[in-house]
């Protein structure tokens, strides 16, 4: 479940009358200043609830995850879980890293655990956060706003919000439910005034984190490709008309052919190496006719009786790498007059 941004007194409400979801946990990522064995440098840290490990399902590698009562008090959970990449890169994966002190904002905090490899936090899916904090810590760490702590302030929409269904319980039921509690949050929290319009919940799928860009990607990437699929039909459509004018062109040289015995195999060969000119070099052109002429060979040709007939069949090969190995065999061979007969020898 993937929910909006929403303010902590109202992430705290919605959570206590929890109904429809397992549990419902809160995160939010920042860039901060660190010290991490004595080097001083810009890190990502992710404020997270106490219940976030047991809501993702992860367990640390090394030592404990952050617990519910590092979270109860704002500013006496001072523990921090890092990244496996932050534990190999300043710490060179010694297990004596736990209870090592770090800084944070100023703030000292001690190591507690270290995440496991892949691991990558709830917002993202490419690259993972380099600590991992309470969010009680917020206050301390990153204080906003006039009273700085944001764990009280009603006004402010920060803190970004998961879960997981429980068993039984659809979408749509989890959608509507968490919509009127949301609803109840936000006047139990909020001056709302009667001409103002409540926000609604977004429920999603959760697996790919908030991912921000394939929501702002998603459709200029789907008018991109459906333009290329216009240009390649139309440069599809284009190289068969070629082939086909090739085809007609040739239909009395084929009627000899098959008159003197030769076999499809033989036509689909000459077709194949006619179509040859169209490409810029002729490799290409022969591996991927030789899948055509095999495909062709079995299908257009089949005998019934005394009567020897073509019978055209669409076939998508699409294991071909362009379209004109498998017009060429299709249309010349397509062509072939209902007169023409085959001798046997």
């Amino acid at each position: 479940m993937l929910g909006p941004i929403l303010s902590y007194p109202v992430y705290a409400n919605m959570r206590a009358h929890n109904q429809v979801m397992q549990d419902l946990f809160a995160f939010k990522e920042d860039s901060m200043n660190a010290t991490l064995h004595g080097t001083a440098r810009r890190v990502d840290v992710s404020m997270v609830s106490g219940n976030f490990y047991s809501g993702v399902g992860v367990r640390p590698q090394l030592g404990r995850a952050i617990q519910q009562s590092d979270d109860a008090i704002p500013g006496a959970g001072t523990v921090a879980v890092i990244s496996d990449e932050e534990w190999t890169r300043d710490f060179g994966r010694s297990a004596s890293v736990l209870g090592q002190t770090i800084t944070v904002n100023q703030q000292a905090l001690t190591i507690v655990g270290v995440n496991p490899r892949g691991f990558t936090g709830a917002k993202h899916v490419q690259a993972s956060p380099d600590i991992f904090v309470p969010l009680s810590l917020q206050p301390m760490i990153d204080p906003k706003g006039s009273e700085a702590s944001l764990l009280t302030d009603s006004q402010l929409w920060w803190v970004n919000v998961m879960g997981r269904l429980k068993p039984g319980v659809t979408d749509q039921q989890a959608t509507a439910a968490l919509d009127v509690q949301l609803a109840a949050a936000t006047w139990a929290t909020l001056p709302v005034k009667p001409t103002e319009t409540l926000p609604r919940l977004i429920l999603d799928r959760g697996d790919r984190g908030l991912n921000f860009a394939g929501q702002q990607y998603k459709e200029p990437v789907f008018v991109l490709m459906t333009l290329t699929g216009f240009v390649l039909l139309l440069a599809c459509a284009n190289v068969a008309n070629l082939l086909l004018a090739r085809g007609a062109q040739r239909q009395r040289e084929m009627s000899v052919r098959l008159a003197m015995g030769a076999g499809a195999a033989a036509c689909c060969a000459s077709c194949s190496q006619r179509a040859c000119c169209l490409r810029p070099s002729a490799e290409p052109a022969v591996s991927s006719s030789a899948i055509s002429v095999a495909v062709f060979c079995r299908t257009c040709f089949r005998t019934h009786g005394s009567k020897a007939r073509s019978r055209f069949r669409w076939i998508g090969v699409c294991l071909l790498s362009r379209p004109s190995s498998l017009c060429s065999p299709a249309f010349c061979l397509g062509s072939r007059p209902h007169g023409a007969r085959r001798v046997r020898r």
